[in-house]
């Protein structure tokens, strides 16, 4: 499915940009790629999620509904196989649902109320040093604006302004950094690697690579 932002400049995740990240993945000999699930339908998604009081927006939809995230190795070995680049874990959606729940649970104990520190309609999609998280409270169709969460420095503050604009954003970045080397695939030591040397510090800083 492939669309179209009503703003040009803000692209949507559809098939096209999926694409393209599947296939920087196999140019990378990634392991990703042999673990991935199948995805999941509209409806099992409302389920899965139905205990937050959240409705995933349509990007979120789509990359759920492209794969169920990956699988974890048969004897359920937390290794970097199953992550979709440098510390980040290309999360099942039920994962993403416990992480939710975790980190609200966090702030209420600590805070006392996390709605200040994380709105509850802030939903993670993956984790590195702290959650990446979509805008679910968005209208129907319209572009998700994603926001991180650095593990030792969330506060209100730098949750009011989004990394990227949208999901398909946040993804393209991904397909950049596969395709121009910042991120590798060594397979002789079955993990992947970053090159600091091809960052684009903007982009770095925001946690998304």
């Amino acid at each position: 499915m492939q669309l179209s932002s009503i703003d040009d400049n803000v692209p949507l995740l559809g098939a096209d940009l999926l694409a393209r990240l599947e296939a920087a993945w196999a140019a990378q000999g990634a392991p990703a790629l042999a673990l991935l699930a199948p995805g999941l339908t509209d409806d099992e998604m409302s389920e899965i999620v139905s205990p937050l009081g959240l409705h995933l927006p349509l990007e979120a939809r789509i990359w759920w509904g492209w794969h169920d995230g990956a699988h974890w190795r048969p004897n359920n070995e937390r290794t970097p196989e199953r992550a979709l680049g440098p510390s980040l874990q290309y999360m099942p959606l039920r994962d993403a649902v416990e992480d939710y729940l975790m980190d609200r649970q966090i702030f209420r104990e600590v805070e006392g109320d996390p709605e200040p520190f994380r709105p509850a309609a802030y939903f993670p999609i993956t984790r590195g040093t702290g959650p990446i998280l979509c805008d679910c409270s968005v209208s129907e169709g319209a572009p998700t604006p994603i926001y991180y969460a650095h593990t030792h420095d969330s506060t209100p503050e730098n949750m009011q302004t989004p990394i990227v604009r949208s999901f398909g954003e946040m993804v393209s970045w991904w397909i950049d950094a596969l395709e121009d080397g910042i991120w590798r695939w060594d397979s002789s030591r079955e993990s992947w690697t970053y090159s600091s040397e091809a960052s684009d510090a903007p982009r770095e800083a925001g946690g998304l690579l």
